[in-house]
């Protein structure tokens, strides 16, 4: 059986022991969404990048690699 890989996002909310719901309370995003967004489903907006790194504690890179390779 093939593990799955973790997002950098969902790794980082585990060690910030934060629910997606509680993530989706302090970034105002709704919860649907960021999941989607986590599991690489959705792309998130910049603004979205940003809401969700500063809840977590880290540069938006750190969770979003794509951001800063020059693609959105």
């Amino acid at each position: 059986m093939d593990e799955k890989k973790l997002s950098p996002m969902r790794v980082r909310r585990f060690l910030c022991g934060l629910s997606l719901d509680a993530l989706a309370y302090q970034t105002k995003i709704d919860q649907a969404r960021l999941s989607r967004i986590e599991r690489g489903w959705k792309m998130p907006t910049d603004r979205e990048r940003r809401k969700i790194a500063r809840a977590l504690r880290v540069e938006v890179s750190e969770i979003f690699p794509e951001a800063s390779d020059g693609r959105s």
